[in-house]
Order: C-alpha cells, then sequence, then structure tokens
C-alpha cells in the first residue's frame, strides 16, 4: 500500500487524490490519451468542418477515457505501476464494459469519479451497485459533486489560459501584420481547431487530478464502513514483528549474557556567589543604560470632579448624563421589540409542537393516511447490502444454510442464515432501519426489542451477528458445532412457526 488509507474528512480525502494525480500525473495522462486522442482523432476526420461539434462529441465521452486513469490507480496504490504495453493491453476490455451506461443514464451523474470505481473495480449486477451505492454515497455524494464542479471550473480557467498564451506567443510584425493580427487572418475553421486543441489539452491536465480525487472520496468511504484502515495497520503490525522475531531474541540473548551495570550518575554542584558579591554585580547592571536608570513621563488627565468654581456657580455639566438616558431609552425600546418577537415565535413554535404531539398520539384510525404512506416506504428492502426481502430467500433458510456449510461455502452460509433473520425481523416484527445501518445498529434495535422478542431470541440474534462479524470482517470460519447450533436453532427464533 503505497498510501496511508484511514478515515479522513471528504475534503482530507479528495487532497490524498490530489496528491497520488501529482505522484503518477505522467502515467494518468498517458492512460487518458490513449482513449482520448483516438477519439478526438476519429471526431475531427467525421466533422472537419465543425470544430466544436467535434469537440462536444470528444467532451461527451470523456466517462470513458477516466476508465484508464482508474484501472492505473488501483494498482499503483498496491505498488504495480501499469507500464503503457499492460495500459494499451487493457484500454480495450476497460472501454467497452457498461460504455452504453456510462454515456447515456449515467452521464449527467455528478458525483461520476465517485461511482466509477464501484461500478469498475466491484463489478456486480446493477442491482447490487445501487444498493451499494445507496450505501456509499450517504456522507460523500455532496463532496464528489463538488469535485465535479471545481474541476469543470479549473478546466475553463486552464482553457482561457492556453488560448491567451497562444494570442500573446504571436510576434509582432509578422509577414507585415500587427502582433495579434496573425490569428484574426486565419479561417474560423482553423481558429476553432485551435480553440479546440486548447480545450482537448484542459482536459487532459485535469483528468487525472479529477479521477484521483474521487477514487480518494470512495477509499475514504469503505476505509470508515469497512475498517480498511485496522485491517492495514494489524497486517504492518503482523509483518514488522515477524521481521523483528531474529533481532530481538539477539538483543535478549546479548542481555542475559552480559551484566548491564551503568555507572551512577553525578550530579554538578551549585556555585553560589556571596550576597555582597551578587550585590556588586547586581548594581552594575543597573548602572547600565540599558537595563537600568529611571523615565519621568507627564500628560494630561481629566479631573474626576468638578473645579471649585464650577461647584460654586452650580454650573455643573450635566450633557452626558442626557445623551445617556437618551441612548438608554433607546436600547429599551429595541429590548422591548426584540423580546415580544421572541415570545411570538415561542408561541409559534409550542403551538407547532403541541399539534405535532397530538397527530402523534391520536388513535391509529384517525391518522392521516399519508402517514400510513410513509411509513410503508420506510421499509427497508436492504439492509448493509443484504437483500431482506422474504421473497429473495429460500424455503427452509436453515436448511439451505446447512447444505451451504456442508460444501464448504461458509461466508454464504452465513450471509443466509443473517440475511434471513433480518428479513424475518423486518417482515414479522416490524423492524424499521434505514438502508445505511451497520450490524451494530441492527443489534441495538433487536436488543430494544427484547421485550416483545425474548431475551432467548435477543440472545441468539446477538450470537449469530458475532459469528457473521467474524466470517465476513475477520475472514474466520465458525466451528462446526457453531455452525450446526445456529443452523438448528434458527427455525425456532426465526422461522415460518416462530
Amino acid at each position: 500500500m503505497t498510501a496511508e488509507v484511514r478515515p479522513r474528512l471528504n475534503w482530507e480525502a479528495v487532497d490524498l487524490g490530489f496528491a497520488m494525480g501529482r505522484r503518477w500525473w505522467p502515467r494518468l495522462v498517458l492512460a487518458w490519451t490513449l482513449a482520448a486522442l483516438p477519439a478526438l482523432v476519429a471526431a475531427a476526420l467525421l466533422l472537419p468542418g465543425h470544430p466544436w461539434w467535434a469537440l462536444a462529441l470528444v467532451w461527451w465521452g470523456k466517462p470513458l477515457y477516466e476508465r484508464g486513469p482508474l484501472h492505473v490507480l488501483s494498482r499503483a496504490l498496491f505498488g504495480h505501476l501499469p507500464p503503457a504495453g499492460e495500459l494499451a493491453r487493457a484500454m480495450p476490455g476497460l472501454l467497452w464494459r457498461q460504455a452504453l451506461g456510462a454515456l447515456t443514464v449515467f452521464r449527467v451523474d455528478p458525483a461520476r469519479s465517485f461511482n466509477r470505481p464501484v461500478a469498475q473495480l466491484e463489478g456486480g449486477s446493477p442491482r447490487d451497485r445501487t444498493a451499494r451505492l445507496r450505501t456509499l454515497q450517504r456522507t460523500a455524494h455532496g463532496a464528489a459533486s463538488a469535485l465535479t464542479l471545481a474541476c469543470l471550473a479549473f478546466e475553463l480557467i486552464l482553457w482561457a489560459g492556453l488560448l491567451a498564451l497562444a494570442w500573446l506567443l504571436v510576434p509582432g510584425g509578422v509577414l507585415g501584420l500587427e502582433s495579434g493580427s496573425l490569428l484574426d487572418e486565419l479561417s474560423a475553421t482553423t481558429r476553432g481547431w485551435i480553440m479546440v486543441l486548447a480545450a482537448w489539452a484542459a482536459m487532459a491536465a485535469v483528468a487525472p487530478f479529477y479521477v484521483a480525487g474521487g477514487f480518494a472520496l470512495y477509499l475514504n468511504r469503505r476505509s470508515r464502513l469497512e475498517g480498511w484502515d485496522l485491517e492495514l495497520a494489524f497486517r504492518r503490525l503482523a509483518s514488522r514483528i515477524a521481521g523483528l522475531r531474529r533481532p530481538a531474541a539477539v538483543v535478549l540473548a546479548a542481555a542475559l549474557v552480559l551484566p548491564l551495570s551503568p555507572a551512577p550518575a553525578q550530579a554538578e554542584e551549585p556555585h553560589l556567589l556571596p550576597p555582597a558579591e551578587a550585590r556588586k554585580i547586581i548594581d552594575e547592571v543597573l548602572a547600565d543604560p540599558v537595563f537600568g536608570g529611571t523615565e519621568t513621563v507627564t500628560g494630561w488627565y481629566p479631573k474626576k470632579r468638578a473645579t471649585g468654581a464650577e461647584e460654586a456657580a452650580g454650573q455643573v455639566d450635566l450633557d452626558w448624563l442626557a445623551r445617556l438616558l437618551r441612548a438608554l431609552s433607546g436600547a429599551a425600546e429595541t429590548l422591548g421589540f426584540l423580546a415580544e418577537l421572541v415570545m411570538w415565535l415561542a408561541a409559534a413554535a409550542a403551538a407547532g409542537l403541541l399539534v405535532i404531539w397530538i397527530l402523534r398520539h391520536l388513535p391509529r384510525g384517525w391518522r392521516p393516511r399519508r402517514r400510513d404512506k410513509k411509513a410503508a416506504r420506510e421499509i427497508p428492502q436492504t439492509l448493509m447490502g443484504l437483500d431482506v426481502r422474504p421473497e429473495s430467500l429460500p424455503g427452509d433458510p436453515a436448511a439451505a444454510a446447512l447444505a451451504l456449510w456442508q460444501a464448504g461455502r461458509a461466508r454464504e452460509a452465513l450471509s443466509l442464515l443473517y440475511r434471513a433473520s433480518l428479513a424475518a425481523l423486518v417482515d414479522r416484527h416490524g423492524l424499521r432501519l434505514p438502508a445505511s445501518a451497520t450490524e451494530g445498529d441492527c443489534l441495538r434495535a433487536v436488543r430494544a426489542m427484547a421485550g416483545r422478542l425474548g431475551a432467548d431470541t435477543t440472545d441468539f440474534f446477538a450470537a449469530l451477528t458475532r459469528l457473521w462479524q467474524a466470517a465476513a470482517y475477520a475472514h474466520r470460519e465458525p466451528a462446526p458445532a457453531d455452525m450446526e447450533n445456529a443452523c438448528g436453532r434458527w427455525p425456532r427464533h426465526f422461522g415460518p412457526q416462530a
């Protein structure tokens, strides 16, 4: 792993992607050019007199060109930077797979850079990808859309800069023309193709950073959901321990053979001056103009009370008191208005809360129908990417799971048991959770329903959850006794007759 994968904020992840883009920029540009340059040539041959239509055609195919840089990033992250020959051989398969959807339905998706790794690197059916994206996009869709807008703005700025550079580089007096008028003498088609080439160059320069930023967002989201950083840290720790076994044994043997007897440290005795000598040194320092000396500062300061003449005449200035009272009067009016506004807002909020409380505590038959429809829409179809609809399960999940276990497919057997348990909880016991819920969220919700389900069923679901997490994330298969016990007890807790 050539980058540190750990949970980050979304824009920290984008910054990591830009760092990867800078590091592998030449190879990323090469991968982008292998697909984009033939597209530009083909557009020029098909539409020789219409450069702007050719540019629109090339621009529309950007989702296909971005697959090459993503292929490079997914392998360079694990230490293998694909050479040019390998890229050229892989490019046809990368371009034609799912090309129709990328150029039609998903072309205008603002989170394209984040969604592309799910389809290209994870694969799966369209239905599985949709469920997977629904989970992954929960906190990253906004950042991915903002990344698209930012990179589009950079492309436009770079395009304008390249055109301005081409204009400024035309020397003055060429063929008797004034500076810059050489471009004016070119035909409209030629000027159009110059702009198309500048736009293509701007897209080629920005595309590696756009793809890398979306890829880093995807990695960050997976590290948060699946604990990639913990798994990688444990692997690095295991490799470090394996590499330190022999040196540690040598150091331990040397410590046992050689006596270690460090000499005691001796503190230096403090050197104190006699008081008379110290006083003499202090006086010498204070006598120096830099450190010693005194300074007299004079200035004008207001008196704290009126003079005797004013007191005698009774002419003390009270204008300041009148100004203060006027200011306090204006402030009191403002505070009164604000207090009245706050009271009205508080009354409106209290009335709204009262209405909501009344609607929530109405009898079921008195509730509006729209609430029932909303509750029906909230029934989850998938949890953690697992299909929890009853129709997606076999007739006897426990028997099917036991058959999978006996066939050596432990992970699939546990997945079926866990999915069937969730389906029973959703369909028969009214479990309501968002599709982004984790195993821990499900377990907490089931424990909250312990009074209705029973302690035995709750404990069984907790044990099944631990077996599933160990198989799914730690790749530890359950013991045969645990698996047979789970398959045998499942019908009693979540079967049709439970």
